[in-house]
């Protein structure tokens, strides 16, 4: 007779396992683990309001470039 083959008998934590960690993105846990104040959130408001939170970095250092030539200007 031939020899029979064993099975492995799974055990209920094999069975039933969990996660034990979620995983998150970088972005997610900074936004969990950091709140955001208050003052950051409302300037953020102003920003879409305004529209300026569809400016580029370009537009930005333009615009910070010629405030600061107005200023030397009225010196």
């Amino acid at each position: 007779m031939g020899k029979k083959k064993q099975t492995k008998r799974m055990s209920a934590s094999e069975v039933f396992r969990t996660p034990r960690a979620a995983l998150l993105s970088i972005g997610d846990y900074v936004r969990l683990a950091a709140q955001e104040p208050e003052i950051l959130r409302i300037i953020g408001e102003q920003s879409k309001a305004k529209g300026t939170d569809k400016l580029t970095s370009r537009q930005i250092n333009k615009i910070i470039r010629a405030t600061r030539t107005e200023k030397l200007k009225r010196r």
